[in-house]
């Protein structure tokens, strides 16, 4: 999770506003194929570069290892590697989509994208003292992009969208070196405030009859976070148990790539941001009872 904004930013985002026209092509295009090359390596590049610069340069190495983190956080930095390798599939399939080569070439390439992309973290990650590679991090990469290559392949398009929300909770003011300290820092590293959501786009389930009056862009989420985390442990504490809970959450949300306005530009604009959660009412669930939201970010 610790590098998911930079990823996005510095890969996906690039991508988004040809792929906006990756179903309109009927045959490849070579030109297109070295954009979207060029593109992919540039991008990464300067992306794990800044992501070296700013997690690793001043960390003290070891010599390569591994190190067991899954019953950390409650498996939320988990999510946060699938997320990220989810994003990064599913704008890659659409830009090779954009090249014109066939379409189970364009999901298995591009869907590639997320692994290729997430996994040499974990190489930086098992020469760091502090870290270690993480096998179940590996695993999150591959499920993201799993997620995505799988819903190209049987619907040739994604109903199952994998969104992010955040908002800022007082645990980082315990741990602000650990949690973050500005406001960026606290939406990256702070998993208290961190929810990861499954958007369902019912519209796309239902058959003829229903589809003529349910909204096309109307959603139904399930998401999961966490609180009470101001630490990674392995073998938590009774204190640490006592304090730290899971939260399901079920809320509505927008199908931004629904909404179409007269404006090209705008609507790609729109769309660009649909990998973001649209705040809603939420209801949640955690051992502490059930919870209701006004709104729910």
């Amino acid at each position: 999770m610790r590098v998911m904004t930079l990823f996005l930013l510095g890969l996906i985002l690039p991508f988004y506003v040809v792929a906006q026209k990756a179903d309109t092509l009927p045959t490849y295009k070579p030109n297109r194929m070295k954009w979207v090359a060029g593109v992919s390596a540039a991008g990464y590049s300067a992306t794990m570069a800044g992501v070296y610069a700013l997690w690793y340069a001043k960390e003290p190495r070891c010599a390569f290892h591994w190190f067991d983190d899954h019953h950390e956080w409650k498996q939320v930095d988990k999510l946060g590697h699938a997320y990220s390798a989810y994003q990064e599939s599913r704008i890659g399939i659409q830009a090779m989509k954009w090249t014109g080569i066939s379409r189970k070439k364009a999901i298995l390439i591009g869907g590639m994208y997320g692994i290729l992309m997430q996994s040499p973290i974990e190489y930086f990650d098992g020469l760091m003292c502090k870290y270690g590679a993480s096998a179940s991090d590996l695993i999150a990469n591959t499920a993201g992009s799993g997620l995505a290559i799988g819903q190209e392949l049987l619907w040739n398009e994604q109903r199952l969208d994998f969104k992010f929300s955040a908002h800022l909770t007082a645990y980082a003011s315990q741990r602000p070196d650990l949690l973050g300290k500005s406001f960026h820092e606290r939406i990256i590293k702070d998993y208290n405030g961190q929810t990861y959501w499954i958007s369902a786009n019912i519209y796309d389930f239902l058959g003829e009859n229903a589809q003529k009056w349910y909204p096309k862009w109307l959603c139904l989420s399930v998401g999961y976070g966490a609180e009470g985390l101001i630490g990674g442990y392995i073998i938590p504490t009774p204190d640490v148990k006592e304090r730290e809970f899971r939260q399901w959450y079920l809320s509505l949300d927008v199908n931004l790539r629904k909404i179409k306005t007269r404006y090209k530009g705008l609507n790609e604009v729109i769309h660009a941001f649909n990998l973001l959660k649209i705040p809603f009412p939420a209801v949640e669930f955690s051992r502490k009872g059930i919870k209701g939201h006004a709104l729910y970010f």
